[in-house]
């Protein structure tokens, strides 16, 4: 699995299929106490900015249709005309509602 600076989610639904995914490692075992897979989901998401300074991981959560939906998105900083000297690249983990819409999108 590719990992930062993709601009997507990646989601698993079981301890299996995320064991598959990165091995039965230490990090992997402290990441699975965190999360109830019978009410959660885990998900990776892959995101990117530029700076200084730089912009920072945000998401939203509303409702569509009576499904939970959950943005995640780039908030870049205010005010600043220059940008661009160097490229951030992340990868964070989340535990959110099984049975919620995901989405990514650059921008706010």
């Amino acid at each position: 699995i590719m990992h930062g600076g993709l601009g997507n989610i990646t989601a698993w639904s079981s301890a299996a299929t995320l064991r598959k995914a990165f091995g039965n490692v230490r990090w992997v075992a402290a990441l699975l106490k965190q999360v109830d897979f019978k009410t959660e989901q885990l998900v990776l998401v892959s995101w990117t900015t530029s700076g200084p300074p730089e912009g920072e991981l945000r998401f939203r959560a509303t409702t569509i249709r009576g499904q939970e939906v959950i943005t995640f998105y780039v908030d870049p900083p205010k005010g600043v005309r220059v940008r661009g000297k160097r490229a951030r690249l992340g990868a964070d983990f989340f535990a959110i509602p099984r049975d919620a819409m995901l989405r990514f999108t650059p921008e706010p």
